[in-house]
């Protein structure tokens, strides 16, 4: 009789301890806090392709630490001033950089690529403490417009895993070319801003929940009026810089108590859910007589804000903040500031909401209002002319195609001869 005892499933698998595995370094949890102080909002940006990587570059020098960069080209990623932790480089199965404003290539490559986008964005503090996104791009290149369907769907998909979609809002701001960029450009920036309006819409379910808001659009063609006699070699930094540092603006005041009047963080969300928003400044020369203030919005505003020929009356919320030194604000009478918010009002049409600000903030002597609007329509006359000249007509608005031309028949005679 055998005195041994019988063998355990664990005997079977007591060689474990002679196999050797390389020791496995838990990485520490990157914690990341804003250095832009206190805001109404913590965002979270993600730049697609080089305008989008310049946007977000802009946020970074601003303090904002939940930063992503992602690009099909290395050459524009090693332009970007910001760690190289925060970017990613998605390149295709041939191994050739960049998308050569093909958007259908640039997408494949972001299909390919989607696990380790979702990878990326964990990376840059995308998994906690955050209450909206902004997803940045240009959408005349191949990388911006390519990539963004995919990358809002990873980031919804990312916020649906988190449980997090009733509370977190995902953003666009988009850089919209100039007609004379090329007939490829403008086609390319149709299909993605068709995309983009109508991802903005209001919808049910499932749509609402991925609806896009804000919907930020940047028309160069306007910027560069906007910023006339900047050297080509600063232009685009400058102009990146003053829209971010507008938008950080209201994120600053929302958050900001004001002795006067404050625009708080339910002021500055409810402009921020309204979907297609733009946002302008316009400087007071005088405040002496009643109506100078509302004078100055009248003739000033529409030709500030981002995008040519916005129809200001559609929109249907608007934050308006003024901001004067200490020594301006005891001068200003508050009746004539309340000049120019029913001014805004009368420009925005019925049934709209204006919130508004009123601070004691800097050290120079003047006095501006910040205006940002929202619930606008599309800027017709800027897709039409995209369209145009893009040779884009599915459903664009304004996107009107040309009836065909009914050329008379060429005589025999006259084509054989060429005269």
């Amino acid at each position: 009789m055998s005195t041994e005892e019988p063998k355990t499933v664990e005997d079977d698998f007591d060689f474990l301890g002679d196999i050797e595995a390389p020791v496995t370094i838990a990485a520490a949890p990157r914690v990341l806090e804003d250095e832009c102080g206190n805001t109404a909002f913590k965002f979270c940006f993600v730049g697609l392709g080089q305008a989008g990587g310049r946007m977000v570059e802009a946020f970074w020098k601003l303090g904002y630490r939940r930063v992503a960069a992602i690009n099909t080209a290395h050459q524009d990623l090693d332009t970007l001033d910001i760690p190289k932790e925060n970017q990613l480089l998605l390149t295709g199965t041939d191994g050739l950089d960049g998308a050569g404003k093909d958007m259908t290539r640039a997408k494949e490559i972001a299909d390919q690529g989607r696990e380790r986008i979702l990878d990326h964005l964990l990376k840059c503090g995308f998994d906690a403490n955050f209450d909206r996104v902004l997803v940045c791009l240009g959408t005349g290149g191949g990388t911006g417009g390519g990539t963004s369907v995919t990358v809002l769907e990873v980031i919804h998909e990312l916020l649906e895993s988190m449980q997090a979609t009733s509370r977190v809002k995902v953003g666009v701001m988009a850089s919209l070319p100039a007609t004379s960029e090329g007939r490829r450009v403008c086609a390319n920036a149709c299909e993605c801003l068709d995309h983009l309006l109508k991802s903005a819409a209001t919808g049910r379910g499932r749509e609402a929940v991925r609806a896009i808001s804000p919907l930020i659009l940047v028309d160069n063609s306007r910027i560069s009026k906007l910023y006339p006699g900047v050297s080509a070699g600063s232009f685009w930094a400058s102009a990146n810089s003053t829209i971010a540092r507008m938008f950080h603006l209201y994120n600053k005041t929302a958050a900001t108590v004001s002795s006067h009047t404050s625009f708080d963080s339910r002021d500055y969300q409810d402009v921020l859910d309204s979907g297609l928003i733009t946002f302008g400044s316009c400087n007071m020369a005088s405040w002496e007589n009643p109506t100078d203030i509302s004078d100055a919005i009248r003739q000033h505003l529409a030709s500030n804000v981002l995008v040519a020929n916005t129809d200001l009356r559609s929109a249907s919320v608007a934050g308006c903040v003024f901001i004067g030194s200490e020594r301006v604000m005891d001068q200003v009478p508050q009746d004539h500031l309340e000049q120019g918010f029913k001014m805004l009002d009368r420009m925005m049409g019925g049934g709209s909401t204006v919130h508004r600000g009123v601070y004691s903030l800097g050290p120079r002597n003047s006095l501006t209002a910040y205006t940002i609007l929202g619930g606008l329509n599309a800027p017709v006359e800027t897709t039409a002319a995209l369209a145009k000249h893009g040779e884009w007509w599915p459903s664009l608005p304004g996107a009107v195609k040309p009836a065909p031309v009914d050329h008379p028949p060429q005589r025999e005679d006259v084509a054989e001869s060429g005269t």
